[in-house]
């Protein structure tokens, strides 16, 4: 077993239903996909196999597969965080100044 090979592989998120045939496909021959569908439990296990041989191809797959992305993205894929900039929080006096209640500023 050898974990660092997953390092070559470009990390993204992906939403398989949009790939097309073409680009999906040959990601999923580079990575070896096997699933195995347990209809009575209706559990899937899913495998790949990365080996040294392989993994150029599954890093030129991947890399494909991340280009196919649709341009625009729904919201609930990106997260957006917004951080007012410094200098605009309002100022507080100091402990000493009557900023905290008597019992946490203590004796």
């Amino acid at each position: 077993m050898n974990p660092e090979l997953l390092d070559c592989l470009p990390i993204a998120r992906v939403d398989l239903d949009l790939l097309p045939d073409e680009v999906s496909r040959p990601l999923f021959e580079a990575l070896r996909l096997e699933i195995h569908y347990d209809y009575e439990m209706r559990t899937a296990v899913c495998r790949i196999t990365l080996t040294g041989d392989t993994v150029g191809a599954a890093e030129r797959a991947a890399t494909e597969a991340v280009a196919a992305l649709p341009k625009h993205r729904s919201a609930r894929s990106e997260q957006v965080c917004v951080v007012p900039p410094a200098g605009f929080e309002p100022a507080l006096p100091p402990p000493e100044g009557g900023a905290l209640s008597p019992e946490l500023r203590g004796p």
